[in-house]
């Protein structure tokens, strides 16, 4: 999926017919197209790509098929894994989004947006930490319930001296220690259930871990 990916985009640049067929012979869908679009998995976008450049239809049913297979949970998001679940939700914003803009598909539409709603605080209560209209972005409160304030990020955190001690407190206390830099515009794993379970916590890494990579479909979905 990253070669045919790279062969597309090589052939957008270049004009090169070779990469255009390099990029169309690893395009056959396999069952990687149904795993989660993520960083190891970039086989949906492939698929885009190729319909952009050749205007072919089956390229545009394949994404159609994945996008479709999409569901929202009761509280208006995608939730397909426990550790880190928000990630995978703005990865299906994203590309609901792009399939929208090719094909006009408001359902897909309605589902990206719905994504996005739902991680910048238009929900009912999740937990104790996650509140109605509590936003998962850090630094984004427009709604006024609030963001994490407790990341599990050792760069945030800051510390160089006794910095296990410190985290032990931090971990037992939230909010005893403070924190040398605020992750703004940090993604939070999420829920560890459907519409429940988020704890802000520095040592709890399936709600509140975060990764480079974590926002990186949310930004595509917010964009759209």
């Amino acid at each position: 999926d990253e070669l045919g990916l790279a062969a597309a985009i090589l052939f957008r640049a270049t004009n090169d017919n070779k990469y255009l067929l390099s990029a169309e012979s690893y395009s056959n869908v396999s069952t990687n197209l149904w795993d989660e679009f993520y960083y190891g998995n970039v086989h949906p976008l492939l698929q885009v790509e190729l319909y952009k450049l050749t205007q072919k239809k089956n390229y545009l049913d394949n994404l159609a098929l994945k996008v479709n297979n999409y569901s929202l949970a009761t509280c208006g998001y995608y939730h397909s894994t426990n550790w880190g679940s928000l990630p995978f939700a703005g990865n299906a914003a994203f590309l609901a989004a792009l399939y929208h803009k090719l094909s006009g598909n408001l359902k897909a539409y309605n589902f990206a947006k719905s994504n996005i709603n739902f991680i910048l605080g238009s929900h009912e209560y999740i937990s104790k930490d996650a509140p109605e209209n509590f936003s998962f972005l850090i630094g984004y409160n427009e709604l006024g319930g609030s963001y994490p304030k407790h990341p599990h990020h050792s760069a945030a955190f800051g510390k160089k001296v006794n910095a296990w001690t410190v985290y032990n407190n931090e971990k037992d206390k939230p909010g005893s220690e403070t924190y040398l830099h605020e992750l703004k515009g940090g993604l939070a794993g999420g829920p560890e259930s459907e519409c429940g379970n988020f704890k802000d916590n520095i040592n709890n890494y399936v709600s509140s871990e975060y990764c480079s990579y974590y926002g990186a479909g949310f930004i595509g979905g917010l964009a759209a």
